[in-house]
């Protein structure tokens, strides 16, 4: 939506959980701060959802993941994104790679990651972009996944590795959303 030149914009704007409370919110704080008459409604949906609205013309813009959107819509990259592989604080795990745990930002060191064979993993479903690179992960580093659980956020994936079950891949911006 251009709303650079109008007076009383509004736009509809939305994304998947993990994006719509972390970049949409930052984006629409910032754009509120400029222009204080411009209107805001935010639509926090799964990626099918958002296709769907954007389709029928209810919402203006969305962001998400996925590099396989309808040919018909414009698609512009914004910002690449880390991942990061969370493992509950009390697994066992954690004291074999402790020389290798990194706070936000910082990719010092690598370990072997064969060691997370047989681990308990939090699957996302196969609709989420993540998952695709999960399996790429596990595949490129002989890892045979235990899995009990899936699930559709990658906000969730998270919150059960904070929880102490499973480890979970999880996107920079789910990280900065926690508590």
């Amino acid at each position: 939506v251009d709303c650079r030149e109008k007076a009383n914009c509004k736009a509809v704007v939305g994304g998947p959980v993990v994006y719509a409370e972390s970049m949409v919110t930052n984006t629409v704080v910032e754009l509120m701060k400029v222009h204080r008459d411009y209107k805001f409604d935010i639509k926090c949906s799964p990626l099918a959802e958002l296709i769907d609205l954007a389709s029928k013309g209810e919402i203006n813009c969305f962001i998400c993941t996925s590099d396989t959107l309808p040919d018909n819509f414009e698609k512009k990259l914004v910002k690449r994104e880390k991942v990061y592989l969370c493992i509950p604080r009390d697994n066992p795990l954690n004291r074999r790679l402790s020389d290798y745990s990194i706070e936000s930002g910082n990719f010092d060191k690598h370990f072997d990651y064969s060691v997370l064979d047989g681990e308990e993993f939090i699957f996302l479903e196969e609709n989420q972009p993540l998952f695709r690179q999960m399996n790429g992960f596990f595949k490129d580093n002989c890892i045979t996944p235990k899995n009990s659980v899936t699930v559709n956020q990658v906000s969730t994936a998270l919150r059960l590795s904070i929880k102490g079950f499973g480890i979970s891949l999880v996107s920079e911006d789910a990280l900065e959303n926690t508590d």
